[in-house]
């Protein structure tokens, strides 16, 4: 579903701006796969063009430094399991964070309001 869903949003906002990025973990012990398998993977089932990278540490005190500043920044939970979403503004703020059980699809009205200049921050 998050896979899908991100690539309709990439498909329909790209041009204006928007860009996702995926970053995989086996920090939950629920993604064992290779980097190369985790991409063939999500490419041949979910057809996605946004942007998937290696997989990294997210969980302190190994956690890989754009994590580190996620979770130091996130004022209402912590990372606890795959497929948490932040929606980050031009400047690199965090305007919102999403926990995984919130599919993409329906948090498409802050990413037109963020785009849009609105105010969403935490």
């Amino acid at each position: 579903m998050n896979y899908c869903q991100l690539e309709i949003l990439h498909e329909k906002y790209a041009s204006q701006g928007l860009v996702i990025l995926a970053f995989p973990t086996n920090s939950f012990e629920d993604e064992p796969w290779t980097n190369a398998e985790i991409k063939e993977h999500a490419k041949n089932k979910y057809k996605f063009q946004f942007r998937l990278f290696n997989k990294i540490e997210v969980l302190p005190p190994k956690a890989h430094p754009l994590f580190k500043y996620l979770q130091e920044d996130t004022k209402s939970y912590a990372i606890n399991m795959n497929f948490i979403k932040f929606l980050i503004d031009r400047k690199g703020n965090i305007a919102k964070d999403y926990q995984s059980d919130i599919a993409p699809l329906e948090f498409e009205n802050d990413i037109i309001a963020l785009m849009r200049g609105d105010n969403l921050y935490l």
